[in-house]
C-alpha cells in the first residue's frame, strides 16, 4: 500500500526541525567551549555594572 506523495512528505517538517535543532545545539556547545573565558569576563563586567548602578534592587528597596 502506497501512501502517496502527501503521506511521505507529512513528516518532513519534523525531520527538518530536528536537524536545525541539532545544528543549533552543536553550534551553541562549540561557542560555549571555545569562548568560555570571554563570556565569563563579559558577564562579570555586566554584573558588576548592574550592581554599581543599583538598577536591579534599587527600585525595590525604594518601595
Amino acid at each position: 500500500m502506497s501512501r502517496g506523495r502527501a503521506g511521505r512528505a507529512a513528516g518532513q517538517g519534523f525531520v527538518e526541525f530536528g536537524v536545525i535543532l541539532a545544528v543549533a545545539v552543536l553550534v551553541a556547545a562549540v561557542v560555549l567551549v571555545l569562548l568560555r573565558p570571554q563570556l565569563a569576563w563579559i558577564l562579570s563586567l555586566i554584573g558588576s555594572e548592574v550592581d554599581k548602578s543599583g538598577l536591579l534592587f534599587g527600585a525595590a528597596a525604594a518601595l
